[in-house]
């Protein structure tokens, strides 16, 4: 079974209702210590890894991935273009940041977009973690560095010499029905949050497949006619 973006967005909100109690901040949080340590468990290098987070809770779920990678031993950096805009939309973007840079010194690129330092860092990283666009995006990506950012990762994925992980959905994908376009981003890796989506199925058999939900109750799987995935004891990522 996998999950549309319809149905996604239901699990969503169901799981913030008064009814499940959780809150956005908890969703978050989870997320992204499944993504840390389902990147930690597929590749054991603890080397540099560079975080590229979108304007939304994608990549709110990625600055959270930063974190927990740094605790894990990874050395992470974050980009994250035009931060001080995007925390107008939600103050808790700015504690996650101020998290990372005060606590763990971790450091956050949040200035406004330059291509040429992106072109920099891209190239200097052996695993970016792609954080971008979430389950809600609808292509096509409109003009502006948001597709000036999937350009360079997928310039940079062709050179072989770069693992892009991607959370939930790759960026640039119909999360119902995969990639629109001829050239699209191809990951070595994606982290399934919550269930896998549909366009989970349009993964290239090179692509190590993992979800984190297990926070997800047999009664609410069941409500929504999730088959529960087989989760290791002590674990809360799954490898598909």
């Amino acid at each position: 079974m996998l999950l549309n973006s319809v149905k996604a967005a239901l699990i969503d909100k169901k799981l913030m209702s008064p009814e499940y109690g959780y809150t956005l901040e908890q969703l978050m949080e989870l997320a992204g210590l499944s993504c840390a340590l389902a990147i930690d468990q597929q590749y054991k290098t603890k080397s540099k890894i560079l975080i590229i987070a979108g304007p939304g809770n994608n990549g709110g779920d990625g600055l959270v991935c930063a974190r927990h990678l740094k605790i894990l031993g990874w050395n992470p950096t974050v980009y994250y273009p035009n931060a001080e805009k995007l925390y107008t939309k939600q103050p808790f973007y700015k504690q996650l940041v101020t998290t990372l840079e005060n606590m763990y010194d971790i450091t956050v690129i949040k200035d406004a977009y330059n291509n040429e330092k992106l072109q920099e860092l891209v190239q200097q990283q052996k695993f970016i973690v792609d954080a971008i666009f979430g389950f809600s995006f609808k292509p096509p990506i409109k003009p502006g560095h948001y597709l000036d950012i999937i350009n360079s990762l997928i310039d940079q994925q062709k050179s072989g010499d770069t693992q892009i992980i991607s959370i939930d959905s790759p960026s640039g994908w119909d999360v119902d029905d995969g990639p629109k376009s001829d050239t699209y981003l191809d990951p070595h890796m994606l982290i399934s949050l919550t269930y896998p989506k549909l366009c989970s199925k349009y993964l290239q058999p090179k692509c190590s497949h993992y979800c984190g939900g297990r926070f997800i109750s047999k009664k609410f799987a069941s409500e929504f006619g999730i088959i529960p995935l087989n989760y290791l004891p002590g674990n809360l990522v799954v490898k598909l």
